[in-house]
């Protein structure tokens, strides 16, 4: 898979969650954005994710937005947005399904195209 690379803006929170990422309200519309979600027994980290894109697709990634947690409850994230750098690889990716399920380490994951709500 491709690598990529993932610029993260990152601000503190008091209240003892995670570090919040860029904003989801910001991502693009074009289609070169998926939507994961992951197993609560088999939870995948950021890390995963960016290894298995990379190792499979190379650097096509933009950007990856993890589900924030709270990080004193030990909880993981349970599902993520990855922004592609162009639709192609989109479609490439999910080849005419309107989702998909992949492995990365053993664990499911399922893809779709993310569709912001409103």
């Amino acid at each position: 898979m491709a690598s990529f690379n993932v610029s993260i803006q990152e601000s503190s929170d008091p209240a003892g969650k995670k570090p919040q990422k860029d904003s989801s309200k910001n991502a693009p519309l074009d289609g070169n954005v998926v939507f994961l979600v992951f197993c609560r027994e088999d939870p995948v980290s950021e890390e995963e994710l960016r290894d298995y894109l990379s190792s499979t697709y190379g650097d096509v990634v933009e950007e990856i937005v993890m589900e924030e947690i709270d990080i004193l409850r030990q909880e993981q994230p349970l599902y993520a947005r990855v922004t592609f750098r162009s639709q192609a690889t989109v479609d490439a990716i999910m080849d005419g399904n309107e989702r998909i399920q992949f492995v990365i380490n053993g664990k499911h994951v399922w893809a779709r195209i993310y569709i912001p709500r409103e």
